[in-house]
């Protein structure tokens, strides 16, 4: 069951709102659970389908919903109505949840080949390179939004015992696959970019594809559950990875 029984809506401008998902005082939620997560998500699903020609994006976050919208085709009183009475009769139905609650496994090489970083977290906990990635990889996390890059998915939450903050100097490229922690969440670069995570290890999954609709163009997706799974370099190579 999800935390959240309310929702709050701020208009932002002209053409965005602000849902946040709250308690029943009213207070928005400071509990992003994996299950409020996929409701967030699958009631962005059910906007998106009922107002197709209203929503121009729709974006999920931790405990919120970013809504911009075509203000010439629905004013904004009525369209924040219509989002509360939708939130309010809204059921999750069995495939919503399947598809927001899917697994999906990721093969890492974690290294210190592929991982500069696994060197600052051992030191900084006091922990072998081998219980780090022990601990990163048993663990199931939830994907709490998407952003700074396409196919960037922010992922929680990380065991305070890795738990490490960012890079205080970030690296001007970072390779495209790497896994980094900042603070306790984790992610997974989709392209080469800027950066400040640290890095652990790299995967050869293909996390973006630009041909396909924006909504499907990503492989995770907000309220995804992601587990990731060691592989020896090898492997890594074989799946098509890239040490350069």
């Amino acid at each position: 069951m999800h935390t959240a029984n309310k929702i709050s809506i701020h208009p932002l401008n002209e053409n965005t709102l602000k849902v946040e998902f709250c308690e029943d005082s009213g207070a928005p939620t400071q509990n992003p659970s994996p299950e409020l997560c996929q409701a967030i998500a699958s009631f962005r699903s059910a906007l998106i389908k009922r107002y197709p020609n209203v929503i121009v994006d729709c974006t999920a976050s931790y405990t919120s919903l970013l809504i911009y919208y075509n203000f010439l085709n629905i004013d904004t009183p009525t369209f924040t109505k219509e989002i509360s009475e939708c939130w309010a009769k809204q059921k999750v139905t069995s495939t919503q949840i399947a598809n927001a609650n899917k697994l999906v496994e990721i093969p890492v090489y974690y290294s210190q080949e592929t991982g500069p970083d696994l060197e600052v977290i051992a030191h900084k906990h006091q922990l072998a390179h081998e219980e780090i990635i022990r601990i990163h990889s048993e663990q199931v996390f939830t994907v709490y939004a998407m952003g700074f890059a396409p196919g960037f998915a922010y992922m929680g939450f990380v065991d305070d015992k890795i738990a490490t903050p960012r890079l205080s100097q970030p690296r001007p490229k970072v390779p495209k696959g790497s896994v980094g922690i900042a603070g306790k969440q984790t992610g997974i670069y989709p392209k080469e970019s800027p950066g400040g995570w640290n890095i652990i290890g790299r995967t050869a999954v293909e996390l973006i594809d630009l041909q396909h609709p924006s909504d499907s163009a990503s492989l995770l997706q907000v309220g995804n559950r992601v587990r990731f799974t060691p592989v020896f370099r090898e492997d890594f190579l074989e799946l098509g990875g890239n040490l350069s």
